[in-house]
C-alpha cells in the first residue's frame, strides 16, 4: 500500500515539475524571440538611415 503512494506521488510530482518548466521554458523562448525580432528590427532600421544618409 505504501509502494503505491510512493509511486503516484513521485508521478504526480514529476508532472508538476514538467508542467511547470514546461511553461517557464515556453516564456523564455518567447522572450528570446522577441529580443531577436526587436534586435533585427533596429539593424534594418540602423541599415536603411545609413543608406539614406
Amino acid at each position: 500500500m505504501v509502494s503505491l503512494v510512493m509511486v503516484y506521488t513521485v508521478l504526480g510530482c514529476l508532472g508538476v515539475w514538467t508542467a511547470l518548466y514546461g511553461k517557464r521554458s515556453q516564456a523564455e523562448g518567447e522572450r528570446r524571440a522577441a529580443e531577436a525580432a526587436a534586435q533585427a528590427d533596429a539593424e534594418a532600421r540602423a541599415g536603411a538611415d545609413a543608406s539614406t544618409a
